[in-house]
């Protein structure tokens, strides 16, 4: 159903859900307080997933980013103590790099910080 239940462990209840996703989604990381959430739909054994990088917030479910990627994210690590995020993508759909549009896209953006 694509959607992201947060729920509270001591009362068994299901305090918030995010619903972004359009596939289903196949990793997520918090970051090092907690307040921040991101998620990934692609993968590791799919080849589909879609190619951008939400970041919401846990508390109040507002979309702080909705981060274009080149190829669906497998993988999400936050910092232990900092906001910062590493990801990966599935390699089988990035882009080739043959393709005379593939290093432009790269120098537009190839850091996100939060």
């Amino acid at each position: 159903d694509c959607l992201l239940a947060l729920w509270d462990p001591r009362h068994l209840t299901c305090v918030r859900t995010f619903g972004n996703a359009t596939q289903g989604i196949a990793t997520i990381g918090f970051n090092h307080t907690g307040n921040l959430l991101a998620w990934g739909t692609g993968g590791l054994s799919s080849s589909a997933g879609e190619r951008n990088l939400p970041i919401v917030g846990t508390h109040t479910g507002t979309l702080f980013s909705m981060e274009p990627t080149s190829a669906p994210v497998q993988l999400i690590k936050w910092h232990p103590s900092r906001n910062l995020m590493a990801y990966a993508l599935h390699a089988s759909q990035l882009p080739d790099e043959r393709d005379p549009m593939h290093n432009r896209r790269l120098r537009e953006k190839d850091l996100a910080v939060v």
